[in-house]
């Protein structure tokens, strides 16, 4: 057995970040800017050519590295370099302190972790102060930006591949397809929320340090590159993806596609609905939130484009054609199980959502198994 002498320094770091890492040389001259007269600067996101009229005018812009020095490499099409296929990319940085907020964008989801202090993101046209625990999804080709002014913020970001995003998050929201949708649509850049926001700190507000934890090692095993550190890393990744979809489904936070407002509840009621489609009612919804039906109809049109109706038959039908391709119940057993009174009922909703009548989908199944 080697004692801990003989173990790369990152291996005995890996569980931790330190909260005191003291500022590198780069952020500290950000740092003079903000205290000395520029605090301005750090309080509105701006655009490229703003930040580039600084530079210009304030030979200490360039020396500071504001965005630049993200820790990032890039091609020229403004996303991380590296040989791997986009859609594989992992690539994570601790965000630069007291860089400046220029907004922009890539190709890839990013994912910003507040392990400690906090800062403010703006994504779009929307902007969010983050907490100690908080994990954001930036949706890709949405433009963006953080500043964190407090010597105490440590904000992990996770650039993540299309593949892992897929694979790792959405996918796990076995039975439950109207939220894995709904959730997909914001991170393919489909949806007006520009970005999914999990709060995982206890309500103590204090961080989870099993998040912590993760985050930490997955940070370490990107800078100290040991042997298989990217099996290391996707592993660490999808263990942190799969608790986020356990614990925290049903807080998800979006924002509000007409207002500055966040919505905190929209998750939670496509998941009940996912759950409950059989026998439920728009009156029964309403009252199981606590909130007047027309509201609940106005949110579920806002974020899905659907009444609550058309949503409602979209999960039964939806439903029953996977109990068919399973094979293992009768028409009428179907009907039952999703919530139509009669077998005629049934195929008239059947018909009406795939063109088809469901003897005509189970027989066009046996003939042809990649049916979808």
């Amino acid at each position: 057995m080697s004692s801990t002498g003989d173990i790369p320094a990152a291996m005995l770091w890996v569980r931790k970040l330190d909260e005191r890492l003291p500022l590198q040389e780069n952020e500290t001259a950000l740092k003079e800017i903000y205290l000395h007269g520029g605090s301005s600067y750090f309080d509105e996101p701006m655009q490229t050519d703003e930040y580039n009229r600084l530079c210009r005018s304030d030979r200490h812009f360039p020396y500071a590295g504001a965005w630049g020095a993200d820790g990032f490499e890039f091609d020229a099409s403004g996303d991380p370099a590296g040989g791997e296929p986009d859609e594989e990319k992992i690539d994570l940085i601790l965000h630069t302190r007291y860089s400046l907020p220029v907004m922009h964008s890539h190709r890839f989801t990013e994912l910003f972790y507040a392990y400690s202090g906090g800062g403010r993101l703006f994504v779009g046209s929307k902007t969010l102060d983050l907490s100690p625990g908080d994990l954001c999804f930036v949706a890709p080709n949405t433009e963006h930006a953080l500043s964190s002014t407090e010597d105490d913020s440590l904000i992990v970001r996770i650039r993540l591949g299309q593949y892992y995003t897929e694979s790792s998050f959405l996918r796990k929201f076995e039975g439950r397809y109207v939220l894995r949708d709904f959730f997909r649509r914001i991170l393919y850049g489909q949806s007006p929320s520009p970005y999914l926001l999990f709060r995982t700190a206890r309500e103590d507000g204090q961080p989870d340090i099993w998040f912590q934890a993760k985050i930490a090692s997955i940070y370490w095993e990107a800078n100290g590159k040991l042997t298989a550190y990217r099996e290391f890393m996707e592993l660490e990744l999808r263990e942190l993806l799969i608790n986020i979809v356990r614990w925290f489904e049903l807080t998800a936070v979006v924002s509000d596609p007409v207002s500055d407002r966040q919505n905190d509840i929209i998750a939670a009621l496509l998941s009940y609905l996912s759950v409950n489609f059989a026998h439920a009612t728009l009156k029964e919804t309403a009252e199981f939130f606590s909130y007047n039906e027309a509201y609940i109809s106005r949110m579920i049109k806002r974020y899905t484009g659907k009444s609550f109706k058309a949503l409602l038959t979209e999960i039964q039908m939806t439903r029953a054609k996977e109990l068919i391709e399973e094979g293992r119940m009768t028409m009428a057993q179907i009907s039952r199980e999703v919530g139509c009174c009669d077998e005629s009922h049934f195929n008239h909703k059947f018909k009406e959502q795939f063109g088809m009548s469901p003897k005509q989908f189970r027989s066009m199944g046996r003939n042809s198994p990649n049916i979808t």
